[in-house]
């Protein structure tokens, strides 16, 4: 495994503008949050982990905090977050697309609204 903090160094060396990445178990470094949870989401090991361009970054407590089905909104919610956020929920959708994805939360939030 690469160690993390080399691969954090060698993506602010090649993305000057950037001031945090993030990166997965596997070694994959991402620009955005919700694409990397999105991408681990499919891992073994779904742990993503925050870096800034003066070191690693201290997990908020945001970043802990459980999902829940009120954390969806079909206008907001993105792709990689719905897929999350369908794990974390241990919801089944017919597959991982992202319109099988959205009704399986729909579903669940008119569920839990009921």
């Amino acid at each position: 495994m690469a160690d993390l903090n080399k691969l954090a160094a060698d993506y602010f060396e090649r993305h000057k503008d950037s001031n945090e990445c993030h990166i997965t178990s596997d070694g994959r470094v991402f620009h955005q949050p919700g694409t990397a949870h999105g991408y681990a989401s499919a891992l073994k090991d779904d742990k993503v982990e925050k870096f800034t361009r003066d070191g690693k970054a201290e997990e908020k407590e945001d970043d802990d905090k459980e999902l829940t089905i009120a954390d969806f909104n079909a206008e907001t919610t993105t792709y990689p977050e719905a897929v999350a956020l369908v794990k974390a929920l241990g919801l089944e959708a017919k597959s991982q697309k992202k319109d099988d994805l959205f009704e399986a939360l729909k579903e669940a939030q008119a569920k839990a609204q009921a």
